[in-house]
């Protein structure tokens, strides 16, 4: 889903506010920012925050409570603590596969001294995906539904010019999901504090919305989405669901211009975009693209009830719509995923 990011700031006054935002007197800014603000107490909640990063570094839910526990064991209570153990270089000698680069972190070598030797380190694997996923903040809902927002910050797009910030879709992406009881993956404050001061990328933080074939599972952005769908499997295989679920969806949130040039010349005018090219276009199952024009229509009739009694033009039929051929002569052999395509690949 793409949405217009020319849109007033949210903490601007009543009459300074426009487009979405004045909807139905100012009723869905109200709820956004009520929902956003609820975010802020998962914000300063370490321990959550620890364990979702431990549990999305994770391949299984055993294997993240055997981690948090040594983790906690010494020490470790949130994000903060664990960065600090994970980029603290020492002049210790650690096996190489439970090093960075050939450096012992201090982590690795709290769990030696306090957990029971080098037997209790975590592996280098592990260790790179602990402080990869420290640059995303994520929370877990239980509706079954997960909003991204890959492009809250500048990043690198390899072979590409470096990609801006979409304004307000990390503000978007955090209070749709408030709002709905949702799960949500943003960059996390510090980075997005980083891009703000530089304007420019961290040298770390390649675009999910562009990720190499070959190195996606190790992505964090990607780990989410596994995650994601590991925490729902069983949930959606039930035939009594829990209160509040309502199936494993994704909907990735996007800026976009007021107007974007066609390639046959056309102006592709539009304020909100219903992307589902990824699930047209990569359907697993026969049903999968009957299933995609049908929740595009849902959207649209929701969303232009939403937008009625202003200038705000809903398009189901966009030009950027989240899915992104092969092309060998641009590309080379490597294929690149878009965010919704990463997420259809794991039938979410």
């Amino acid at each position: 889903t793409f949405v217009n990011s020319e849109i007033n700031d949210p903490k601007e006054s009543d009459s300074e506010k426009s487009g979405c935002w004045a909807v139905g007197g100012g009723a869905v800014l109200s709820h956004l920012e009520k929902a956003y603000s609820q975010h802020m107490a998962f914000g300063s909640s370490a321990a959550v925050r620890l364990h979702v990063i431990v549990s999305t570094a994770c391949d299984s839910e055993g294997e993240a409570k055997m981690t948090l526990d040594r983790v906690v064991g010494v020490g470790v209570q949130g994000p903060w603590e664990l960065g600090l153990a994970l980029f603290s270089w020492l002049p210790e000698v650690h096996p190489d596969d439970k090093s960075v680069k050939s450096n012992a972190t201090a982590l690795n070598q709290l769990l030696a001294d306090r957990m029971g030797g080098r037997t209790s380190m975590l592996s280098t694997q592990l260790l790179l995906r602990l402080m990869s996923l420290l640059s995303v903040e994520s929370s877990d809902g239980t509706s079954g539904v997960v909003f991204t927002a890959p492009h809250g910050i500048w990043v690198q797009r390899r072979g590409h010019a470096d990609h801006k910030p979409e304004v307000y879709t990390t503000f978007l992406a955090v209070a749709l999901a408030q709002a709905t009881n949702s799960s949500y993956a943003v960059w996390s404050a510090a980075e997005r504090c980083k891009s703000d001061i530089r304007s420019g990328p961290d040298a770390g933080n390649i675009d999910p919305n562009y990720a190499a074939e070959d190195c996606l599972s190790e992505l964090p952005w990607n780990r989410v989405l596994t995650r994601h769908v590991r925490r729902f499997r069983s949930i959606a295989s039930r035939s009594v669901k829990p209160k509040g679920f309502v199936g494993q969806l994704h909907f990735d949130i996007h800026g976009r211009r007021d107007s974007i040039a066609c390639k046959d010349g056309s102006l592709d005018v539009s304020d909100c975009d219903i992307g589902l090219g990824a699930m047209l276009n990569m359907g697993v199952l026969p049903d999968d693209g009957c299933t995609a024009r049908r929740v595009a229509s849902q959207l649209f009739t929701a969303l232009t009830e939403v937008f009625q009694g202003t200038e705000f033009i809903v398009n189901e039929h966009p030009r950027l719509c989240g899915w992104s051929p092969h092309d060998p002569e641009t590309a080379g052999d490597i294929r690149h995923y878009t965010l919704t395509m990463q997420a259809v690949n794991k039938r979410l």
